[in-house]
């Protein structure tokens, strides 16, 4: 079989690198490469292919049509020979699989049921990348994600794993003198820095209450769910993720509001592996793990204090 007329093939995953990220700087430095080699690269590209790709503008780089429409089928080129190298490498030794999570689930909702996948999956190996960001699958060797984010991606396959609420959550002694949306001005209101266009501000405007005055901010959500339960603020629950720091009485919720959670609650991975059966399956079990947890009874829910004789 002849390839006549291809580039550099060793080339492509720099054109990838600055198409994707607009900079020949910013490629250099994920490549751990020069920008003058970028460069140099790209230029090889282009002469083979007889066409520009970019539009130079002093330090400025912009795809041309020729360059956008190339850049998705090297996008696309690039993703079926990673996961024909995963599969390949997959049925020569053990299987690891690499899953991408915010914190609290991981700690929360994976370790929780770490035996049990081993129980379902005895060959696999399950390897935790615990991450507050939505990590990008065209640069990290991860195999799927759980993602609990906006948003939709176009080179992914996204399974639901069912329905989620959320209401205010604090420390039980908090709950005691918290009992309407309006007291909430009086209390520190905690979350997500990651969310903070999304998060109470946005909240106590659709509910036309007042902008809140004291806001603490966190990058992780363990973190905010540990901050409300020492008592330094009103945070954001997720459930039925949250269930159990309730049923503990780590937490309490002082509101009887409950609202059908915004975000998308998914398990994603590469369209290019749809034929991983792995995948498939894991993705059932995660379905039928997340039916266990616990829902959110309605009302107002905190531990009682132990009576005195």
């Amino acid at each position: 079989m002849q390839y006549r007329g291809l580039p550099p093939l060793h080339f492509l995953p720099t054109f990838e690198a600055a198409g994707r990220l607009g900079s020949f700087t910013a490629a250099a430095r994920e490549l751990h490469v020069t920008p003058s080699a970028v460069s140099q690269q790209l230029k090889a590209i282009e002469e083979s292919l007889g066409l520009a790709l970019f539009v130079r503008r002093g330090r400025f780089i912009q795809l041309t049509a020729a360059g956008t429409a190339y850049l998705r089928d090297v996008q696309q080129l690039l993703a079926d020979a990673a996961g024909a190298s995963r599969r390949v490498q997959q049925q020569n030794r053990g299987r690891v699989l690499r899953l991408s999570t915010p914190d609290f689930v991981a700690y929360d909702f994976l370790l929780a049921r770490l035996s049990r996948f081993r129980a379902r999956f005895p060959g696999v190996e399950l390897s935790l990348e615990v991450t507050p960001d939505v990590v990008d699958f065209a640069t990290r060797d991860i195999d799927a994600a759980i993602r609990i984010a906006d948003g939709s991606w176009p080179s992914l396959l996204c399974e639901p794993l069912g329905p989620a609420c959320v209401t205010p959550v604090c420390a039980p002694l908090l709950a005691r003198e918290l009992r309407s949306l309006s007291q909430l001005k009086q209390h520190t209101l905690i979350e997500l820095r990651s969310q903070a266009q999304r998060g109470w501000h946005a909240f106590m405007q659709r509910q036309k209450q007042p902008h809140p005055e004291r806001v603490l901010r966190f990058d992780g959500y363990l973190e905010v769910l540990r901050a409300a339960e020492q008592g330094l603020g009103v945070a954001f629950g997720i459930f039925p993720f949250a269930s159990e720091w309730v049923t503990s009485g780590r937490l309490a919720v002082p509101l009887e509001l409950r609202l059908p959670f915004n975000g998308k609650i998914h398990f994603v991975y590469r369209k290019v592996d749809a034929r991983d059966a792995l995948l498939g399956e894991v993705s059932k079990w995660l379905r039928e793990e997340y039916k266990t947890l616990p829902p959110l009874p309605p009302g107002r829910l905190q531990r009682r204090a132990a009576r005195r004789p």
